[in-house]
């Protein structure tokens, strides 16, 4: 039987598993770099007519009107305060990287959903960001008492 034996001190252990730490998550990284995620494959590759985004919402299970409730051009701010970085990451959930759109116009659609299952007071709404007619966000939205933001489709 052979022993053997290492002197480490503490320093040095949190060191090697902080560095064991650091090459997991950079192996998980590059694994998942490329693959598309949940809304990139379930998006079609232009949302640019209106036909597309309620065929498209359609395919996510909401009845929507024909019209949108509102259309809007926005300008995705250069720097982001608190609230615009919360809005990323719950994005960022879906696989949308906003930080590649900081400073660009994008049109932003927003359709009433008709058919919400939940009940509620206020209506429920579907939230596009389009950019040059690429999804680039979504959320659905309900204000009131009963309010909410979610992600556009569930990861």
């Amino acid at each position: 039987m052979v022993i053997l034996t290492a002197k480490l001190s503490k320093g040095k252990l949190i060191g090697i598993v902080a560095a064991a730490a650091a090459l997991v998550l950079l192996i998980i990284f590059l694994a998942n770099r490329g693959t598309g995620t949940a809304i990139e494959t379930a998006a079609p590759k232009k949302l640019d007519t209106p036909e597309s985004r309620i065929e498209f919402l359609s395919s996510l299970g909401y009845t929507v009107a024909e019209e949108p409730v509102r259309t809007q051009e926005v300008l995705i701010p250069k720097e982001w305060n608190e609230i615009y970085e919360q809005y990323a990451a719950l994005q960022s959930t879906q696989g949308f990287h906003l930080s590649k759109y900081k400073g660009k116009h994008a049109m932003q659609y927003v359709y009433e959903i008709t058919n919400w299952p939940e009940g509620g007071e206020s209506p429920v709404y579907a939230t596009l960001l389009c950019c040059k007619g690429k999804l680039i966000a979504g959320e659905l939205t309900r204000s009131g008492p009963d309010g909410f933001l979610r992600p556009l489709l569930s990861t």
